[in-house]
């Protein structure tokens, strides 16, 4: 009797989840639910099409003819409106899918309810290659004369970077007294400030959008400050949410995410959960949480086909299925400026902060002590420069061992 796996999402995940089930011996029916009507993309790379860095397509992992080898029925443009665990089914605005095992991977939303609204005033995101394309038009735009980002999130700093790559001016917007304040040690966080600032960034922290208003084709703000200054365009970086508006209450445990066991197994034994819709077991904390990683949404994705495949075989599930953990690291550039980011930064008690600079690179290193153990360990790292050349540059090697550490 023939089996059938419905994959919801079309991006790293999914195509890595299909690699692992075919790798594994599985042949039966796969199908893919995709919202969009493009190959997969990498939506790291959309910052650098936009600036002109990448061409269109750098952005594709994947060609047409490796794809059309992993034999799978992909369905586009098609919008999944409920899962039903019970009756086993997917139903999308193109049809109802039966499946023995489904994989969510349907990523995440940009958010943007958190800027002023403004009739007729729609802010960019920088984030599918649509996102990318817009940001392209504003920035090679030659009336263009301003781009205003708010949220000093990598996403945020990427967009900046494209912004400079264009020689388009660029405002920077964030609430928060530094950048990055989820990654980034004060110290260091400061340090990228003031290289922002030498390459020509209008940089405003502890600062907000008050006021928006349409003002002759231009984009109004006025700052918390009371400063007014007209954009061409608004690009809005305040982080996303889940794709998982089709899951009805109480069918799967969710949080920030679906929570998922080892193998990324959701609290459904036949629906599993990779990539940005999946909070997984965290390595540097108690419980779980969402990685909202390219690289992890990839090792992910292979765990919970890897885990499929033998349990649709009934076959046990091999350990190199299982899923170590999410383990925050992470390298933010903009135009040579560069930091490498590892672990977690957050003050708690037993934890203490070094700071060093060696090799043209600024280091810092969370600790935690143990008082069970008496021991103490690297728990975050950050490593800083400007000088970001991979050929003649420290600050990669620096990163690489602190992460190293904290695997140890």
């Amino acid at each position: 009797m023939s089996q059938t796996v419905v994959i919801i999402g079309y991006g790293t995940a999914a195509v890595n989840a299909v690699i692992a089930l075919r790798s594994a011996g599985y042949s039966d029916a796969v199908i893919v639910l995709s919202n969009t009507n493009t190959l997969p993309y990498s939506p790291v790379i959309t910052s650098h099409y936009a600036g002109g860095t990448k061409t269109y397509e750098d952005c594709f992992p994947w060609s047409e003819e490796e794809l059309a080898s992993l034999n799978v029925q992909v369905v586009q443009g098609a919008t999944v409106t409920a899962l039903d665990v019970e009756a086993h089914t997917v139903t999308a605005t193109t049809g109802t899918y039966a499946y023995d095992k489904c994989i969510i991977a349907s990523g995440a939303t940009p958010q943007v309810t958190s800027f002023p609204a403004v009739e007729g005033m729609q802010p960019l995101t920088l984030r599918t290659m649509d996102d990318a394309e817009k940001l392209l038009q504003a920035l090679t735009n030659p009336e263009c004369q301003g781009i205003l980002v708010s949220g000093t999130s990598m996403v945020g700093l990427k967009t900046v970077e494209a912004c400079l790559d264009r020689q388009v001016p660029v405002t920077l917007l964030g609430r928060s007294e530094h950048i990055l304040k989820v990654s980034a040690m004060p110290e260091i966080a400061a340090a990228y400030e003031q290289a922002l600032v030498e390459k020509g960034v209008d940089l405003r922290l502890s600062q907000a959008a008050e006021e928006v208003e349409l003002v002759d084709g231009l984009i109004r703000v006025t700052f918390s400050n009371g400063d007014v200054m007209d954009f061409n365009e608004v690009v809005v970086a305040h982080g996303v949410k889940a794709n998982l508006d089709f899951v009805a209450e109480g069918s799967l445990v969710v949080e920030k995410g679906v929570v998922v066991d080892d193998v990324m197994r959701s609290s459904n034994p036949d629906v599993y959960a990779a990539g940005d819709v999946a909070q997984a077991k965290s390595l540097v904390s108690e419980g779980t949480r969402v990685a909202g990683l390219w690289k992890d949404a990839a090792v992910q994705g292979a765990c919970a086909g890897r885990a499929i495949a033998a349990e649709l075989a009934g076959q046990e599930v091999p350990a190199k299925a299982e899923y170590a953990g999410v383990l925050p690291n992470n390298s933010i550039e903009v135009c040579g400026t560069v930091l490498i980011s590892g672990g977690t930064i957050a003050p708690a008690l037993n934890r203490w902060e070094e700071m060093e600079t060696r090799n043209g690179c600024l280091i810092g290193r969370v600790f935690e002590h143990d008082v069970e153990t008496e021991t103490s360990r690297l728990v975050g790292f950050n490593v800083f420069s400007n000088n970001a050349d991979p050929l003649n540059s420290p600050v990669f090697d620096e990163g690489a061992m602190l992460y190293r550490r904290l695997l140890a």
